[in-house]
């Protein structure tokens, strides 16, 4: 039996979830991934891979062979452009997707719909990437590459036949010296931050003296060659083809993925996937290209020969987004409600109250610093109740956040309050109170523990004790003489049962009773 249930902006249909206004019209399943961004900037047009099990969605008839039916959209239906890398029918569809903005140290839901049997394909490099080329049709596009021929015996004209492009030196004996090249360099022209990702599939030779796929120049590094042309002479910095002598048939079961990640001071190299070198680099320019030559640079070489079926550079991060698929959403930042933002605290042993925020939250992740950026921080990350008390042991100017976790993971932090601590009740300069006051106890209701603020206008004998409903005492939490400032103290009430409870103050002639609630 086919059933419907409309929730908010959700239809789920035979227990696919589909987002009413985050998907065109026709599309009759979605799945919701999360995208957690760990960098302290946002990201925009952040080009992000998603691997996507296409094989089980082929298999419940639920798409179609050639995907066409895919979009990626976000909550309002905004779709994002995508490009379908490889594995078209497969478990492991690689996909990349350019999303409009990831919220700095937030995560941020898309939708990627699927199932409309009548969709057009979308799947676009160009409006994906930064610069990307498939090398369709049948010569070179010349708005994107310029092509370089290297001393007077060089010859060859670069090839595009097939989805590839083909790139030989052009000399049949082996004279020293000779080369040709393609390089977008000049025509693409990136400026700007030095964080760009460069990928191409490329076969896994590339000829003695040949190289690609990735051009900066004035690149400096030192890393050890490992077999693979790691190019460091002033034509810039060439990342892996595996060395060799190009003979025989091009193979195209030989390609491989090669990818270079390129950041201010640090670059990150994959094969197929896997990581095969990293390190500090030094760079002095902020443009960049793919570039791709094909030489042999000595007698006793045969022709250099390099072959690419595609080459893009998108936008790359210190640190990766991270993408989850699961129909739990991440727990919301919890609200901070003690210490308030601008408080005065004093006391050896501070508590931090904060609200639940998300229910189903089962821990929470506190830090205390005293800076605003958490540099050098004290963290308690195995809490689990909203509140925790922390030792301070100096008057200073302090800054605290707190995030939750659920079966989602951790969710992203709140935003800090800022308070000055005293060590002693009372400091030189800061106002005592005017009068005696008693606040309502928080959380509340509460379990099992809970705060009480209290003021004194001078130095008082205090006694603050709690009551059951039948008038029973069951706990004295202040009795002391007290200076005059601002004070608070916590009831445990663990070993109480639900119910009302009633705690009185007297401090001088100051006298002052409130009801707080017990749930368990």
């Amino acid at each position: 039996m086919k059933w419907i249930l409309i929730i908010g902006l959700l239809i789920i249909v035979n227990g696919a979830t589909v987002c009413v206004q985050a998907q065109p019209a026709g599309w009759p399943y979605a799945t919701k991934y999360w995208i957690s961004n760990p960098n302290s900037t946002d990201l925009t047009d952040y080009q992000l891979k998603f691997t996507i099990d296409h094989a089980s969605l082929l298999n419940s008839g639920q798409s179609r062979s050639d995907a066409a039916d895919f979009r990626f959209c976000d909550s309002n239906g905004m779709l994002y452009p995508y490009w379908i890398e490889s594995g078209i029918t497969s478990s492991q569809c690689v996909v990349w997707v350019k999303v409009k903005r990831l919220t700095a140290l937030a995560n941020t839901n898309i939708w990627f719909a699927f199932g409309n049997m009548y969709a057009t394909p979308a799947s676009n490099g160009d409006s994906t990437f930064l610069f990307f080329d498939d090398f369709l049709g049948t010569s070179l596009n010349s708005n994107k590459w310029s092509t370089t021929k290297y001393y007077v015996d060089a010859g060859g004209t670069p090839t595009v036949s097939g989805g590839v492009v083909s790139l030989g030196s052009g000399v049949t004996s082996n004279p020293p010296r000779a080369g040709i090249s393609i390089d977008a360099y000049g025509v693409l022209g990136i400026q700007g931050p030095k964080k760009w990702r460069c990928r191409a599939k490329t076969p896994i030779w590339g000829g003695k003296g040949s190289a690609g796929m990735f051009h900066n120049q004035f690149w400096s590094l030192n890393w050890p060659g490992n077999g693979m042309e790691f190019g460091t002479d002033e034509n810039g910095f060439h990342v892996p083809l595996l060395s060799g002598d190009y003979s025989g048939s091009f193979v195209p079961a030989n390609y491989l993925i090669t990818q270079i990640d390129c950041l201010p001071t640090y670059a990150r190299i994959f094969v197929n996937d896997q990581s095969v070198a990293s390190g500090s680099i030094t760079c002095k320019v902020d443009s960049l290209s793919p570039s791709f030559y094909a030489g042999n640079w000595s007698s006793g070489y045969p022709q250099g020969l390099v072959v690419s079926d595609w080459v893009f550079v998108a936008k790359t991060a210190q640190n990766e987004p991270t993408i989850s698929n699961t129909s739990v959403d991440p727990p919301t930042a919890p609200h901070l409600i003690y210490p308030g933002m601008l408080s005065t605290v004093n006391g050896a042993l501070v508590p931090f109250v904060w609200s639940r925020g998300t229910t189903g939250a089962s821990q929470y992740w506190i830090e205390l610093a005293t800076d605003s950026l958490f540099s050098f921080a004290m963290r308690d990350t195995s809490i689990t109740d909203t509140m925790a008390t922390l030792s301070i042991s100096g008057s200073s100017t302090y800054y605290w956040r707190a995030k939750a976790k659920n079966n989602f993971g951790w969710g992203t932090f709140s935003q800090f309050n800022k308070f000055n601590f005293l060590l002693t009740g009372v400091s030189e300069g800061l106002s005592v109170p005017k009068e005696y006051t008693m606040s309502q106890n928080y959380p509340n209701p509460f379990n099992p523990s809970t705060v009480i603020r209290y003021a004194l206008p001078s130095s008082s004998h205090v006694t603050l004790t709690v009551f059951n409903a039948l008038g029973q005492q069951v706990a004295t939490l202040v009795n002391r003489n007290q200076e005059a400032g601002y004070h608070e103290v916590k009831f445990d009430g663990s070993t109480e049962g639900s119910g009302v409870y009633f705690y009185r103050i007297q401090a001088g002639s100051f006298v002052q009773t409130k009801k707080l609630l017990l749930l368990r």
